[in-house]
C-alpha cells in the first residue's frame, strides 16, 4: 500500500473510530464508505453497508439505494415508495484488496458471487448480512409494477492499491461478468468499475468537501441590500446551466440539496404533470414564464463576470421542477429558461424564513414545518457547548462540517439519526427506529422539537447512541446486538435514568439526563450499564431474536417488562 492511501486510510479509521480492525478489515470500510459516497451524498454508517466476515459470496460492501435514499431494512423501501409512487433501485457492490495489482481470478469470483446474489437458487453459502440484503432485493423486485421509469441499475467496483492499465484480458473478464448480469433481465444497466489507487484516493478526498457548483448565470438583477444577506440575484439561467447546480459527479440527483425542503418529490402529480408536460410540449420556451422558480441559498458565492461558484448550498424552494427537470435532461437545450433566485447569506434564520416563506404557496403540514423551527439552531448551538470527550456535532444541514478539520465523522449527528435516537430513548418508540426517517417524524408527531422541549434529552440520545457504537466498534459489546440498538437505549434510560422520566419541558429533565451523562462519560461504568442492558435482552428473549423480531412493539414490551418497567 503507498503512503498516500495508507495516510488517507488512517484518517478514515481516527475518524470512524475503527482503529481495531486489521489493516484489510479496515481498507474494505474504506473502500465501502469512499465508493458509497459516490452514489449517495448523505451521511451514513459504513457498518451497514459492510459484510464484515466470511460467507459474503466474494462480497465487501453492498449499498441499495431507493429513489436516492439508501435502505437498510423493508420497511424503509414500503415507507418511500408509498410516499413517491415509483422505484428507481441501484444496486452497488463493492470487492477490496489491499494487495497492489488486480487479479483476474478474484475479479471473476466476485463476478458470480454478485450473480448469485440475484439468482432463484443461490450456490454459495451466505452470511447474516448477505441474507438480509438478498431479502430486500426480493422486496424490491416484487414492486416490479413501480419501477416505471427504468429497470433497477447495477453497478460494480473492485478496488485494490495498484494501478489500473486497461489489461486486455482483464477488460474481457469485466465484459464477461456484464454480459453474464445483463443476461438475467433484471437490469437497464449494469456497470464493472476497477478503482485503483489513484481512484480510491480521489474518491476519499471527495468525500471530505462540501458541495459546490460552478454555472454560467448571465440573465440576472442583482437585488438591492437586504439585511443578512451577503449577495443575491434574480434571473433566468439555463437549464443546461441549472442542471450543473443539482446532478453529482456520477450523474445522479443530489438528493441532500432538498434537505431543508419539507416536501420530497411527489411524482407525476397534476401539477408535475403540466411542468412536464410543458417541456415535452412545442412551447417549453414558456417555461420561464409559467414556473414559479427555484430558489437556492447558499452559505457562500463568489463571482468572476458571468461565472458562479457557490459552496454549502441548498434547494430551498423547488423540489418537484428539480425532479422533473433532471427527468427530462436529455431534451433539454440552452435555450430553455428556469427562473431562479440565488442567496449567499450566513443568517441561518433568514434561511429558515425564506424556506418558510417560499414553501408557504402549497399544503404543508405542520409537522413538517416543525423540523424547520428555531429549536434546530437551539440545538446546534447546544451540542457546542460540549468539549473534550463530550464532544457531539449536530449537522442540520447536509455535510454542513465536511472539510473541517479534526472532526470525527462518528461524532457528527444527523437529524434523521436524532430522530432515531430521541424518539428510541425518550419516546419508547425504538421498534419504529428503523421506518424511513421522513415517516417516523411524521409518526412521532408533535413529540418532538417542540419549542418548549430542553435540549438535554436529545443531547443525551445522540451521545449514548455515540459510547454504544463505538462499544460495538472496537468488540466491547456483542456486535449481534446491533439488531437491538434502539432497544439498548431505552433500556439505558430506564436503569441508569430511572424510570421515572420528569416532562421534557420541566427543568427536572437535566438533573435526570445529567445522571445518565455522568455514566456514559465514565468509560468503565458506560460499558458496565450496556452489557446489563444486553444481558436482560438476552434474558427476556432466550437469546433469540433477530432484526424483524425487534421491530415490532411486543419486542418493546417484552424487554421493558423483564426490567420491571412495564
Amino acid at each position: 500500500m503507498d503512503r498516500i492511501t495508507r495516510a488517507l486510510l488512517k484518517d478514515f479509521v481516527d475518524g470512524q473510530g475503527l482503529s481495531t480492525l486489521k489493516e484489510d478489515e479496515a481498507f474494505e470500510r474504506f473502500s465501502n464508505y469512499a465508493v458509497v459516497s459516490r452514489e449517495y451524498s448523505d451521511s451514513f454508517d459504513v457498518e451497514e453497508v459492510s459484510s464484515g466476515g466470511g460467507n459474503d459470496t466474494g462480497i465487501d460492501g453492498l449499498a441499495i439505494i431507493i429513489n436516492g435514499r439508501l435502505v437498510l431494512n423493508e420497511e424503509e423501501i414500503v415507507d418511500i415508495t408509498e410516499q413517491n409512487k415509483y422505484l428507481e433501485a441501484t444496486f452497488m457492490f463493492v470487492q477490496s484488496k489491499t494487495t497492489s495489482g488486480f487479479d483476474g481470478a478474484d475479479m471473476s469470483s466476485f463476478g458470480f458471487g454478485v450473480s448469485d446474489f440475484f439468482g432463484d437458487q443461490p450456490r454459495l453459502p451466505r452470511n447474516d448480512f448477505i441474507n438480509r440484503m438478498t431479502h430486500l432485493q426480493q422486496v424490491i423486485f416484487q414492486k416490479s409494477a413501480l419501477m416505471t421509469r427504468a429497470k433497477p441499475i447495477c453497478k460494480m467496483f473492485y478496488v485494490t492499491t495498484g494501478s489500473w492499465q486497461d489489461d486486455k484480458n482483464l477488460c474481457a473478464r469485466i465484459d464477461a461478468m456484464v454480459a453474464d448480469l445483463k443476461n438475467l433481465h433484471l437490469f437497464s444497466e449494469v456497470v464493472f468499475v476497477p478503482v485503483d489507487a489513484d481512484g480510491i484516493q480521489r474518491l476519499y478526498q471527495e468525500t471530505k468537501g462540501k458541495v459546490a457548483a460552478d454555472f454560467v448565470f448571465e440573465r440576472r438583477a442583482v437585488l438591492p441590500d437586504i439585511e443578512g444577506v451577503v449577495e443575491a440575484y434574480l434571473g433566468v439561467l439555463p437549464a443546461t446551466e441549472y442542471l450543473r447546480l443539482i446532478i453529482d459527479e456520477s450523474g445522479n440527483i443530489r438528493k441532500s440539496l432538498f434537505y431543508d425542503n419539507v416536501r420530497d418529490f411527489q411524482e407525476y402529480n397534476d401539477v408535475n404533470k403540466g411542468v412536464r408536460e410543458t417541456l415535452q410540449s412545442a412551447k417549453k420556451d414558456r417555461f420561464a414564464v409559467l414556473n414559479n422558480g427555484i430558489t437556492v441559498v447558499a452559505h457562500s458565492m463568489t463571482t468572476i463576470g458571468n461565472r458562479f461558484h457557490i459552496e454549502d448550498y441548498q434547494i430551498v424552494n423547488g423540489c418537484q421542477t428539480s425532479h422533473v427537470l433532471f427527468d427530462e435532461r436529455a431534451s433539454l437545450t440552452p435555450t430553455l429558461f428556469v427562473p431562479i433566485k440565488i442567496i449567499a447569506t450566513e443568517d441561518d434564520t433568514l434561511t429558515t424564513d425564506i424556506i418558510k416563506a417560499t414553501n408557504s404557496q402549497t399544503p404543508v403540514k405542520p409537522e413538517d414545518l416543525s423540523a424547520l423551527s428555531d429549536f434546530q439552531k437551539k440545538l446546534e448551538n447546544f451540542y457546542g457547548s460540549f468539549d473534550g470527550k463530550g464532544k457531539l456535532y449536530y449537522e442540520r444541514r447536509s455535510k454542513q462540517f465536511n472539510g473541517l478539520p479534526n472532526i470525527e465523522k462518528m461524532r457528527v449527528v444527523t437529524m434523521s439519526n436524532q430522530i432515531r435516537v430521541f424518539a428510541s430513548m425518550f419516546l419508547d418508540e425504538p421498534h419504529l427506529a428503523s421506518r424511513y426517517y421522513g415517516t417516523l417524524l411524521k409518526l412521532v408527531g408533535g413529540r418532538i422539537f417542540s419549542a418548549d422541549h430542553d435540549p438535554h434529552p436529545y443531547y443525551t440520545s445522540a451521545y449514548a447512541h455515540f459510547r454504544l457504537e463505538a462499544f460495538f466498534r472496537d468488540g466491547s459489546v456483542d456486535s449481534r446486538m446491533r439488531a437491538c440498538r434502539y432497544h439498548l437505549l431505552m433500556l439505558l434510560r430506564y436503569s441508569v435514568g430511572g424510570p421515572e422520566m420528569p416532562a421534557l419541558t420541566a427543568n427536572k429533565v437535566e438533573k435526570y439526563c445529567n445522571r445518565m451523562l455522568e455514566v456514559l462519560l465514565d468509560d468503565d461504568k458506560a460499558l458496565a450499564a450496556f452489557n446489563s442492558t444486553v444481558a436482560l435482552i438476552q434474558t427476556a428473549t432466550g437469546d433469540n431474536f433477530d432484526r424483524d423480531t425487534a421491530k415490532t412493539q411486543g419486542f418493546t414490551d417484552l424487554v421493558k417488562k423483564a426490567g420491571g418497567w412495564q
